[in-house]
C-alpha cells in the first residue's frame, strides 16, 4: 500500500526529462505539479561521442564530427557504449572504416563515462532541485528515478 505524502517522479527519455510532484492521500494519486525539459538520452550519448571523436582525431590528425556520415556512425556507437555501460564496467566501441578507410577502436571505462556524463547530470539534478525547492512548502518524502536514470545518477540524500 502506498505511503501517504508527496513524492517526485523524474523519467528521463532519449529526448525529454519529466518531472513530477505527486500527492498521495489513502491511495488517492494526484499531481500537484509538472515540469518537462528537454533534457534527454541523447545528452549522454552526444557527449560520449565528443569523447570518441577526440579520441579519433587525436590519433589519426582529422575531424571527423565534420563529416555527417561519419559522425552519425559515432552518435550510433555512441548510444550502444552507453547501453552497455548501465549494466557493465566497459565497453568497447569498434567503427570499421570510420573515415577515410580508417577504423575507431576504443574502450570506456564506467569512471570515464561517469566523468563525461557529469556535467549532464548535475542539469538533471539541477532540474530536479529546482522542482523540490518550488514546492518548499511541503514535505517530499522521496525521489523515485525511473528508467535507465536509476542506473546513472548517484544521489544523496
Amino acid at each position: 500500500m502506498p505511503v501517504d505524502g508527496h513524492t517526485v517522479v523524474v523519467r528521463i527519455g532519449g529526448s525529454s526529462m519529466d518531472v513530477t510532484v505527486i500527492k498521495v492521500l489513502t491511495g488517492m494519486y494526484s499531481v500537484v505539479d509538472h515540469t518537462e525539459e528537454k533534457i534527454g538520452g541523447s545528452l549522454f550519448d552526444r557527449s560520449i561521442g565528443k569523447f570518441l571523436c577526440e579520441d579519433f582525431n587525436r590519433k589519426n590528425r582529422c575531424k571527423v564530427e565534420e563529416n555527417p556520415r561519419s559522425y552519425s556512425k559515432v552518435l550510433k556507437a555512441s548510444k550502444s557504449a552507453k547501453h552497455n555501460l548501465s549494466t557493465l564496467n566497459t565497453a568497447e566501441c569498434n567503427i570499421e572504416s570510420l573515415f577515410d578507410g580508417m577504423d575507431l577502436i576504443s574502450n570506456l571505462s564506467r569512471p570515464r563515462f561517469e566523468t563525461l556524463i557529469q556535467n549532464d547530470l548535475n542539469k538533471i539534478k539541477e532540474t530536479v532541485q529546482n522542482m523540490v525547492t518550488k514546492h518548499s512548502a511541503i514535505s517530499i518524502n522521496r525521489v523515485f528515478l525511473l528508467e535507465a536514470l536509476a542506473k546513472f545518477l548517484k544521489c544523496n540524500p
